[in-house]
């Protein structure tokens, strides 16, 4: 609900600049439950190095590794995405490897030439 705060996360609704929010968050929060395509808060992240966590659904399209460090942090029930919240609010070197794996996985999988073969196929 636009203008709410609640246990310390406001959720401001439309905001003119989107900037000084993204300086300020410790994760992108993106719940997913269904719908298709790719989410418009998975590319803040990928954009900003900003660590994601979001469900499996949501990760739909991120083209995750299936093997080695995984840049988004899947959680698919709320327990998990506390933990996961908290985890990167109070481990700031958790935070920076997030934040440094999500933003190796965007340089590498979304250039011009991975999405040329995406819509490819």
């Amino acid at each position: 609900i636009p203008g709410t705060t609640s246990a310390g996360i406001l959720a401001p609704g439309y905001v003119d600049d989107l900037q000084p929010w993204i300086d300020a968050v410790v994760a992108i929060v993106n719940p997913c439950m269904g719908g298709t395509g790719f989410s418009a808060k998975n590319l803040v992240a990928l954009d900003h190095g900003i660590p994601l966590i979001t469900t499996t659904r949501g990760a739909k399209g991120l083209h995750l590794p299936s093997t080695g460090a995984n840049p988004v942090l899947i959680a698919d029930d709320m327990d998990t995405f506390a933990d996961a919240i908290v985890e990167l609010h109070r481990n700031q070197d958790r935070w920076q490897e997030a934040s440094d794996t999500m933003t190796e996985h965007a340089r590498r999988q979304f250039t011009r030439r991975e999405i040329r073969g995406d819509l490819a196929e």
